[in-house]
C-alpha cells in the first residue's frame, strides 16, 4: 500500500507479482479497498 501511495499502482503491482502474489489478487488488493479483509472470517479461529 505504501508503494501505491508513493509511486502508483503499476510499480506496486510489479512488486507484488515479483513476490509471488497472483495478478488477480494483487489487483483486487491494490484497486478495490472494499474487498480488503477486515479480520478473521472463520467461525472458529485456528
Amino acid at each position: 500500500m505504501k508503494i501505491v501511495e508513493a509511486d502508483g499502482i503499476h510499480p506496486a503491482l510489479e512488486f507484488m507479482q515479483k513476490a509471488g502474489v497472483p495478478r488477480e489478487i494483487a489487483l483486487r488488493v491494490l484497486c478495490a479497498p472494499q474487498f480488503h479483509r477486515n479480520g478473521e472470517r472463520r467461525r472458529e479461529p485456528r
